[in-house]
């Protein structure tokens, strides 16, 4: 009888062994569920924050192109200023 009891309680602590690994693994699959959305969402936020860079990127470029074509557009009206001024320069008041 006392061999049926050591089997029976055996038994049973394997059984609480085999719960306790169930509820591990439980616990393993939920966290590693956590870190798939969390790299979902920092893929994501990555995603946006390159496109905002290309978007800064090309404003930049924009803007350095505007800044040169009002540079010359400058330039051109300061010859044409100097050229006036000659011309009228060569105007006398009697």
């Amino acid at each position: 009888m006392a061999q049926v009891d050591d089997a029976n309680k055996n038994t049973n602590l394997a059984g609480d062994a085999l719960k306790e690994i169930v509820a591990t693994v439980d616990n393993i699959t939920e966290l590693n569920t956590h870190i798939a959305t969390a790299a979902e969402e920092q893929s994501s936020v990555a995603e946006s924050i390159n496109r905002s860079i290309i978007t800064i990127s090309d404003i930049s470029k924009h803007s350095t192109k505007a800044a040169e074509e009002l540079s010359f557009s400058v330039d051109e009206l300061s010859k044409l200023a100097n050229a006036m001024r000659t011309q009228v320069g060569t105007f006398k008041l009697q």
